[in-house]
């Protein structure tokens, strides 16, 4: 496989991690996707953290516009063990 969308066909159906650029994560269903990176989700959940705490927002679907995409993680969920803003190299992405 030399082209990146035949990775990103590996994700359909699968659980996905989306980190975003604005500091919010999601975790969800790909469902689709297209060339600009604009992804659709199903089952979602979003993160985001406020005054130090992580919230969570349930969603059916979502069409999240690939300009705000930043890193993709197949097969997670999302929950991660450690409180994001306090492992090491993090501690600017919170703020």
């Amino acid at each position: 496989m030399s082209n990146p969308s035949e990775y990103m066909d590996l994700t359909i159906d699968k659980k996905v991690f989306v980190i975003l650029s604005n500091k919010r994560e999601l975790s969800g269903t790909m469902k689709g996707f297209d060339d600009c990176l604009n992804l659709v989700l199903d089952d979602v959940t979003e993160f985001y953290w406020n005054e130090g705490k992580r919230h969570e927002i349930k969603r059916e679907q979502l069409l999240l516009n690939g300009a705000f995409v930043s890193v993709i993680v197949p097969g997670s969920d999302g929950n991660i063990p450690l409180e994001l803003g306090k492992y090491p190299g993090n501690d600017q992405r919170r703020k």
